[in-house]
């Protein structure tokens, strides 16, 4: 398991705009274990050297997948870490592994604002 840095905006952002300690953990998850670079499924990368990651680990990743299969939605009106996304950047280290600093947090509807136009 790897340590990510949350700078003083993330966690800002984790306060104010996560309603639910579950998803706050859930996210805290997804940063623990599943910020790669390249991003993996979940995520990509914007304007050098940022990275983003969606809110999804692997036991939701399994539950999305399965919903899918069946045809059905997950829990609309609750809240879910998929509707956020981590920005962050991998910090190179020479002795020691690369450690990826998370610079914010983004709802669905902030990550999604830059496609209005197309």
């Amino acid at each position: 398991m790897r340590v990510a840095k949350w700078t003083e905006t993330a966690c800002e952002d984790l306060a104010s705009k996560v309603r639910t300690q579950a998803v706050r953990d859930e996210l805290r998850e997804v940063a623990r274990k599943s910020l790669d670079d390249p991003p993996g499924e979940y995520g990509g990368s914007g304007r050098s050297p940022l990275l983003w990651r969606r809110g999804v680990t692997a036991e939701t990743r399994l539950a999305l997948e399965a919903a899918e299969r069946d045809h059905r939605t997950l829990d609309d009106d609750k809240e879910h870490g998929w509707q956020f996304t981590l920005v962050y950047y991998m910090k190179r280290r020479s002795a020691l592994p690369d450690l990826p600093v998370i610079l914010g947090v983004l709802t669905q509807e902030e990550f999604l604002s830059d496609f209005g136009d197309l």
